[in-house]
């Protein structure tokens, strides 16, 4: 099953979805990498305030990542499972893949984070003040974690256990939803998403949006962070199960 799994997700996550995501991420990025000179940020500095961009990474590449989870075979043919086992061992080969190739997709951003960042200064000169969202960002992370290798860390961490948690969430959509609701349940998925990076400060409801936990600096702010963390982990774990303890009541079998 880890086989046909792999061999499927090879097909789903395509070098053309990696090409066209990379050139949307360095446009996004693009103006950050120019006032990150300008204001003598480092390489450390600009990789947190990259992968504190909100706006790309849950409103621009959620839709894309939905894209590649769609065209993943979530209910193999009982020949297939025949094959290579029972549905069990497909869960579980399901969540390893799934597992690695979101891992896959942030490594991504983090290389070309990575080459954008080349020329910045020296981590022992100064930042220069005076642009507000680096003002407010960066503070954030200083404020949390002593040094600024282990706040990256964390971010990276915190993303891969994010888009993991909404994946799995994509994935009972597609299991056990009716044919002709799941592309509504997806939207909705997002717009959930969206109204939560737009409105759930100025509604006050923090902890009731996801895309609060996905973003560290989300989490932070709105003090949701290390609970964040358990979580995404609580939620991902409880999706597959319930794919793995109940799957005979997919209406899609």
């Amino acid at each position: 099953m880890f086989r046909f799994c792999l061999a499927d997700t090879r097909r789903s996550l395509t070098i053309w979805w990696f090409l066209f995501v990379g050139l949307i991420y360095i446009v996004s990025s693009w103006p950050y990498l120019i006032a990150a000179k300008l204001y003598n940020l480092n390489i450390s500095e600009f990789f947190l305030i990259s992968f504190s961009n909100q706006y790309y990474f849950l409103l621009i590449l959620f839709p894309l990542l939905f894209l590649y989870l769609l065209r993943l075979n979530w209910t193999p043919s009982i020949s297939i499972l025949s094959r290579g086992g029972n549905f069990s061992t497909y869960i579980w080969a399901r969540f390893v893949t799934l597992s690695l190739s979101l891992l896959v997709i942030v490594s991504f951003h983090l290389f070309i984070t990575f080459l954008m960042s080349i020329g910045l200064r020296d981590s022992a000169e100064t930042r220069l003040f005076g642009y507000a969202y680096f003002d407010t960002i960066l503070p954030i992370f200083e404020n949390q974690f002593r040094l600024p290798q282990i706040a990256i860390y964390f971010v990276l961490l915190n993303y891969l256990l994010g888009i993991i948690c909404i994946s799995s969430i994509v994935g009972l959509i597609l299991v056990y939803f009716p044919r002709n609701i799941k592309i509504v349940a997806l939207v909705a998925l997002y717009f959930t998403i969206f109204f939560g990076v737009q409105r759930s400060i100025t509604w006050n409801i923090p902890a009731l949006f996801l895309s609060n936990y996905i973003l560290l600096s989300n989490a932070i702010i709105a003090d949701l962070f290390p609970e964040s963390i358990v979580l995404m982990i609580g939620i991902s774990l409880s999706a597959f199960v319930f794919l793995w303890k109940r799957w005979w009541k997919a209406k899609s079998w």
